[in-house]
């Protein structure tokens, strides 16, 4: 009786140590951001200014900026549709705006977001979004963007979503 005790709490005990969730196991992998960014997205980019007077002193001014980001995926050119392509387009208070084509990728590491221009050719310009930079859900994108060595913060609500199911 006492083997079959000890063989019971063994077993109880080696499934219990087995089915222990893992920290990481939260965590978006690289084809579900992917998924979770595909679509349009609107809000705001705050670009902050460093100013400097004529006595040498800085200050800081912040701009925001009405920003749409739209994520097309692409899952024929890529694992998971980890890549695509998209719209970047910043609308500023004095009435301009910058508009360009985008390429885009999901890493492990970072999104990389790649300005084209109208022929789609790489400006040079990247933004890089690193994993510990940002938060995603189905409805909500913030965090901070390095923008060609510039970091702004940025909150996005989706405006719409691709339905593959159709």
């Amino acid at each position: 009786m006492k083997k079959f005790i000890f063989f019971a709490l063994a077993a109880i005990l080696s499934v219990a140590l087995i089915s222990c969730n893992n920290d990481d196991d939260d965590k978006y992998t690289e084809g579900e951001n992917a998924v979770t960014l595909e679509g349009t997205w609107k809000g705001k980019t705050i670009i902050t200014h460093e100013i400097e007077n004529e006595k040498g002193e800085t200050t800081y001014e912040e701009e925001e900026v009405n920003t749409t980001i739209q994520f097309v995926g692409n899952p024929d050119k890529a694992r998971y549709g980890t890549k695509g392509t998209g719209r970047w387009s910043d609308e500023y208070d004095d009435g301009t705006y910058s508009y360009n084509r985008t390429e885009w990728e999901v890493d492990f590491v970072q999104i990389i977001i790649k300005l084209l221009d109208n022929d789609g050719k790489p400006t040079g310009t990247v933004l890089y979004i690193k994993n510990d930079g940002y938060s995603l859900s189905n409805n909500l994108f913030s965090g901070k963007v390095d923008y060609d060595g510039d970091m702004r913060g940025f909150a996005f609500e989706r405006k719409n979503s691709y339905n593959w199911g159709d």
